[in-house]
């Protein structure tokens, strides 16, 4: 967190970094968001 505080500008500093296993990823290797997403609102 410190870094981005000191690189970048306010308003592209992320508001929380969560820190997880593996990230999902399609059949194609690429990051699967929809299914990203629907984790972190599974885990709140």
């Amino acid at each position: 967190m410190r870094y981005c505080a000191e690189s970048l500008p306010e308003a592209k500093r992320p508001k929380m970094i969560e820190i997880v296993q593996e990230i999902p990823k399609n059949n194609r290797g690429k990051i699967d968001r929809n299914a990203a997403r629907e984790q972190w609102i599974a885990a709140q």
